[in-house]
């Protein structure tokens, strides 16, 4: 949490949010507040093999999804492009 930056009582506190939210209930803060919160750590995405792309963009083919979208919705859900996800599909 950052207070009055570029002031003259400028303040910065690094804690856990629920730790802001103490310190902020017990005196409450005033001035301009910008809070800076961390985003979660990076987790490896697994590729599936595939055979499983294909499986998935099939059971989506025959929900009644159109093959290009089904390709987009399986490409969306793994992180992977289009092409690879239809490269996929066409060479089984």
């Amino acid at each position: 949490m950052c207070r009055e930056l570029t002031k003259t009582y400028e303040e910065v506190l690094r804690r856990p949010l629920g730790g802001l939210a103490q310190w902020a209930g017990a005196q409450p803060p005033r001035g301009e507040i910008t809070l800076v919160v961390g985003g979660a750590p990076a987790v490896p995405v697994v590729r599936p093999d595939d055979g499983r792309l294909r499986a998935e963009v099939a059971g989506h083919e025959a929900g009644g999804t159109p093959r290009k979208a089904a390709i987009a919705l399986v490409a969306k859900t793994y992180g992977l492009p289009k092409r690879e996800v239809y490269q996929a599909v066409v060479t089984a």
